[in-house]
């Protein structure tokens, strides 16, 4: 092949043929009298055993941007890290106050058979206002749509029977209801299969009313004590026979400091109608 010096080749841009895997893609391109040739710009001229073919290194027609930002700020004291103390202490993460919170709180109430722990507030309680409004608008909405099918509304008013036969929920005289107080909405969730129907109670923490914080964001979220998935999944290969087990509504089985359960009151009705 005889190319004149100073020839530009085009170039077109096309989409491919024929795609080959690396096995076979020296096979196609070595040959016997194999050699390849500098031409001039950069580009190659490769003899194969299925014709010349010229390559260049491809072209990279995508923008780059950088962007430099500079501050300049005539308060020497903010470079001071004396002043920022309030804001943030590298001794110390929002994860290891909230557990040190925990075992200082935890312990076991012999008469309830439970684990009791303290709600681990970041902000103060008192900065989580009356929400009354909003936990007895959610729960008119909730029966609104139960009552379109008698059947959920049971099984709904059974879940929160349930719970106060086994002391998850307790009921509380409106005369010994502190305020202000938080209210917990709920709602309830339905899982269907082709046997059953079921429908479990989950309580909302983060509804909140416009401009107030909620239970969640009140709350430190703590630290993730979980083992890795993957160290689980390989240590289950390890063993000829492998046993799992769960204990039903663990987290429900905790039982709560009487001072954090004003945070939690949730409105139900005390009787169902039929």
């Amino acid at each position: 092949m005889q190319v004149t010096p100073g020839y530009e080749p085009s170039v077109t841009t096309c989409s491919p043929s024929l795609l080959t895997g690396n096995d076979y893609f020296w096979d196609l391109v070595l040959s016997h009298n194999f050699y390849y040739k500098s031409l001039p710009e950069g580009y190659r001229l490769l003899h194969t055993s299925i014709g010349d073919i010229i390559l260049k290194r491809a072209i990279d027609t995508r923008m780059n941007e950088c962007s430099l930002v500079s501050i300049d700020s005539d308060n020497d004291d903010a470079a001071n890290p004396a002043n920022h103390n309030d804001l943030y202490n590298p001794d110390q993460s929002d994860d290891e106050e909230c557990l040190r919170h925990f075992n200082d709180t935890i312990y076991y109430d012999s008469t309830e058979k439970r684990y009791v722990v303290t709600l681990p507030f970041k902000a103060d309680p008192s900065t989580i206002l009356e929400n009354h409004a909003l936990a007895f608008s959610r729960l008119c909405n909730q029966l609104r749509t139960l009552q379109e099918n008698l059947t959920y509304l049971g099984k709904y008013h059974a879940v929160i029977a349930d719970q106060l036969q086994r002391n998850i929920i307790e009921e509380v005289p409106l005369e010994e209801i502190h305020q202000p107080c938080h209210y917990l909405s709920h709602h309830g969730v339905l899982k269907k299969d082709d046997k059953d129907l079921k429908i479990r109670c989950v309580y909302d923490g983060s509804a909140k009313m416009k401009g107030q914080m909620s239970l969640n964001e009140a709350l430190h979220r703590g630290p993730v004590l979980l083992p890795d998935l993957v160290g689980i999944l390989l240590r289950t290969r390890l063993c000829k026979i492998l046993i799992s087990s769960d204990i039903e509504k663990a987290f429900l089985m905790v039982g709560l400091n009487h001072k954090s359960r004003e945070g939690l009151h949730p409105i139900s009705l005390a009787e169902r109608s039929t």
